[in-house]
């Protein structure tokens, strides 16, 4: 009988264990996906990494490697679409994906040409390669325009000294990947830190007008942007679903394409508009009402509710995190939001975000306390009530030595 009345503590203070436990350990595996992406947005400077291919030390190596290697991804990604738009089917083959990943591959080590230091990494991988597919095509327009332009090589930089280098009446200007003047020596870092600081990049100032001067060129002539390399800036801009949109959007009438994709409305297609303002709205009213039930839970009283009613409320509002983040990948990785548009919701995300975390955490250790002070114990009338645990102080007190 004794070892039985022994082991009956060590398994309440198992169930305690696991109780503290298992909410510490949820949260931070929910923490640790956005942790880990600053961790990695957060290069270390004099790091060790493999070099680009794409920058080149001269402004000619540099535009002749970003133009074939953009050409390349072109191909790779409209040859899967076409491929895919061929077969009857509503969905691509693993192989035609593939081959989108390798387009989208070579597209993320074209963006590295450009000089991003003024945009937030978390925008990057997509309204970076946004700007860099519109640089693209301004580019082709440009030296269209000048065809006995001679660009300058190894052999222009090292005898002139060149530093930086703009093409004839155009804005586009390459410079070398160096740290700002301004910058303090421990904050010194490379633009672009997997290159070369003797490679060229395109200047913070041409990736700030790249997306002005797109759309004043070829927003309204859509024939001119579709000579010039633009089919890529629509596949990814102006379509949802990454780099492979979904069939049925592709397979529109002309008519429906031309005023749904080809004529952007706020920096976006109407039908990037038509997909997110419904699904925001969704999103909005399933957080809404979540919130509306904690609030409910506020207002009733918890004295005679026991330890599930703390715990019915951390259950409330943990599932608002992870739709939040879901939030923000739909709108910025798949619907492709770019430019302010992208920024705005990151910043929402990042807001709301932190004004969850607080009141989750507190409300946590809220019912991890209630369920380590309160016991099960039965009435005089034989009904389980719970009661808060004496302690040490308790217990003196009742003995008169408080």
């Amino acid at each position: 009988m004794a070892s039985r009345g022994s082991s009956r503590p060590s398994r309440q203070w198992s169930r305690r264990l696991v109780a503290l436990l298992l909410p510490l350990l949820l949260v931070v595996g929910l923490l640790a996906g956005p942790l880990w992406a600053s961790a990695e947005g957060a290069k270390i400077p004099g790091q060790a990494l493999a070099l680009r291919q794409v920058p080149g030390p001269s402004p000619r190596q540099t535009i002749d490697n970003f133009l074939a290697t953009t050409a390349q991804s072109h191909q790779l990604i409209h040859g899967a679409i076409d491929q895919g738009l061929a077969d009857p089917g509503w969905f691509y083959t693993p192989g035609q994906r593939h081959q989108v990943e390798l387009g989208e591959g070579l597209l993320e080590q074209a963006t590295e040409a450009l000089n991003l230091s003024e945009l937030p990494q978390a925008l990057h991988p997509i309204t970076g390669v946004g700007t860099m597919v519109m640089l693209r095509s301004l580019l082709l327009y440009d030296l269209a325009h000048h065809p006995g332009l001679v660009l300058p090589g190894p052999g222009e930089v090292a005898s002139q000294k060149l530093k930086s280098w703009t093409i004839p009446e155009t804005p586009i200007t390459l410079a070398l990947n160096q740290p700002e003047a301004g910058a303090k020596a421990s904050q010194a870092a490379l633009p672009c830190q997997q290159c070369s600081d003797q490679d060229f990049l395109f200047s913070p100032r041409t990736v700030a007008q790249v997306d002005a001067d797109f759309n004043r060129l070829f927003a309204q002539d859509p024939a001119l942007r579709h000579r010039f390399g633009g089919d890529l800036y629509v596949t990814w801009s102006l379509l949802p679903g990454g780099a492979l949109p979904p069939k049925w959007m592709l397979r529109l009438p002309a008519s429906w394409k031309h005023w749904l994709v080809n004529q952007p409305f706020g920096g976006q297609s109407l039908l990037q508009w038509l997909i997110l303002v419904p699904s925001s709205a969704i999103g909005l009213a399933l957080g809404l009402g979540l919130l509306l039930r904690v609030r409910h839970q506020f207002r009733l009283s918890l004295e005679h509710l026991g330890r599930r009613a703390y715990w019915q409320r951390v259950g409330l509002l943990l599932p608002l995190l992870p739709l939040l983040s879901l939030w923000r990948w739909f709108c910025i990785d798949w619907v492709n939001l770019t430019g302010d548009r992208a920024l705005v919701v990151l910043v929402t995300a990042r807001v709301l975000n932190m004004a969850l975390a607080t009141p989750l955490l507190y409300l946590l250790a809220e019912a991890v306390g209630q369920s380590l002070i309160r016991k099960r114990q039965r009435s005089a009338e034989g009904t389980l009530v719970l009661v808060r645990r004496k302690g040490r102080a308790d217990s003196k007190s009742q003995h008169g030595f408080g």
